[in-house]
């Protein structure tokens, strides 16, 4: 096993692939979003071109066409408003409330169009409908456009929604919690295994705790010039801070792991599988 910082194939793989829909804050109190005020890029994720736009003093600056995110855990039957203070110039601009499923699939959205002059704030407000797991929040416009405020709080709701802590499905029994990170044509799940046949990548991503130890465990073949198994801790900005990436060359079925101690800024571990051909994994299980 190799443990590694932001290097080689996998790691550039990983950066790829946390463009993709992930969760970005799993606390709960009043105001959801991390650093709703803007007073640094912190929280936020790009989901466009990252040249053209930019956080500092209490305001996003965006000068060309781009897109920001951020996505928290919810829950069922609270209803969630999005709050935004924007000015556009753009010929496009848009603020959008989603309620995603737990494959971060889209089950209800409210899109609102920011015209300029602006003349109080943009509101959004969604009700968390059965299946929703994530409610997101995403920026978008396509020329110049400001924000000096977004904020999104729940109603509805007594206790927080709980993080999940182990993965989803890791006998394969369906795709459901497993999110595709490349060809969604080169994979295939059925009896209880995943069946990879191309440059396939698939991964979850789970809340985590400085100082633990996580190690995932997979039933894996592969005859692929090369497959891996990776487990990475992530920053709340989704950096990676540490990766334990594992090949797996082994024709036949062997259990493969990989393991690290969360480091000191840890806010959460990744698993991800990946190949450039044929490979199989029967289960993977996350143990901590």
């Amino acid at each position: 096993m190799k443990i590694a910082n932001t290097e080689g194939k996998a790691a550039i793989l990983f950066m790829l692939l946390v463009s993709a829909l992930m969760v970005g804050n799993f606390g709960f109190s009043q105001e959801l979003l991390t650093n709703s005020s803007f007073d640094s890029q912190d929280g936020w994720i790009n989901c466009g071109d990252a040249s053209n736009w930019s956080v500092g003093s209490g305001t996003l600056n965006i000068t060309g066409t781009a897109c920001i995110y951020q996505a928290v855990p919810a829950s069922e039957g609270a209803t969630y408003t999005l709050t935004c203070n924007p000015s556009s110039m753009a010929t496009y601009s848009t603020i959008a409330l989603s309620m995603l499923n737990s494959s971060s699939g889209i089950i209800l959205q409210d899109v609102t169009l920011v015209d300029s002059p602006v003349t109080g704030p943009e509101v959004s407000s969604l009700f968390a409908p059965t299946g929703t797991a994530f409610v997101a929040a995403t920026i978008y416009s396509e020329g110049p456009a400001t924000h000096e405020d977004c904020s999104l709080v729940a109603t509805g709701i007594t206790t927080p929604p709980v993080a999940n802590t182990v993965l989803v499905n890791p006998e394969f029994d369906s795709q459901e919690g497993w999110i595709n990170c490349a060809d969604a044509g080169a994979f295939g799940i059925s009896g209880g295994q995943l069946n990879m046949f191309g440059n396939a990548c698939l991964y979850q991503t789970l809340a985590a705790n400085e100082g633990t130890r996580y190690t995932v465990s997979c039933s894996s073949s592969s005859t692929a010039a090369y497959s891996t198994i990776s487990l990475s801790a992530l920053s709340g900005g989704y950096g990676i801070i540490l990766q334990d990436i594992e090949l797996v060359n082994n024709a036949d079925v062997q259990t493969k792991q990989a393991s690290l101690t969360a480091p000191a800024g840890t806010s959460f571990v990744s698993v991800t599988l990946y190949s450039e051909g044929n490979s199989t994994h029967g289960a993977c299980f996350l143990s901590f």
